[in-house]
């Protein structure tokens, strides 16, 4: 999907403090798959901004109809995800532009980083330190005296 650079940015960072984070860009094998075995406690994120991708509204939909929870990321309540999220999250957008702002939207994946780590801070930081562990067994990082884990 057009806006899945966001979902990556989104994953990249949520998925150090909970489990199962996937990302999901079309209607396709993979997806339908999953989608089978969904559970109820699932809560889906999810990203539309103009011109608001046809695709996103399909498993947007599909996810609303197994009544899973979604958090829609978009830039005005006109957005035609709306009707389907439980929460909508805007972040509104002076111009539109190809070439979009997303400052705003990485602010709030931000800042549904740090809801999920102070919902849960011990189990955060668990997995937290999980996570600094495997970046410095694997040498992911040039810098190696730097911990997020230390720095909390």
């Amino acid at each position: 999907s057009i806006h899945s650079y966001l979902a990556e940015y989104a994953q990249s960072y949520i998925s150090i403090f909970r489990d199962n984070v996937d990302i999901v860009n079309s209607l396709d094998i993979n997806f339908l798959t999953r989608f089978r075995n969904i559970s109820a406690d699932t809560v889906a994120l999810v990203f539309s901004y103009p011109r608001y991708p046809s695709e996103m509204q399909k498993i947007i939909e599909a996810l609303y109809e197994k009544k899973i929870d979604i958090i829609g990321l978009t830039n005005s309540q006109m957005s035609p995800i709306v009707p389907f999220c439980k929460y909508v999250l805007i972040t509104p957008q002076k111009y539109l532009v190809p070439t979009e702002p997303i400052a705003s939207v990485v602010t709030m994946i931000h800042a549904l980083t740090v809801g999920i780590y102070k919902a849960d801070p011990i189990g955060a930081m668990e997995k937290l330190k999980q996570y600094e562990q495997a970046v410095a067994s694997n040498a992911v990082f040039e810098l190696k005296n730097y911990n997020f884990a230390q720095q909390l």
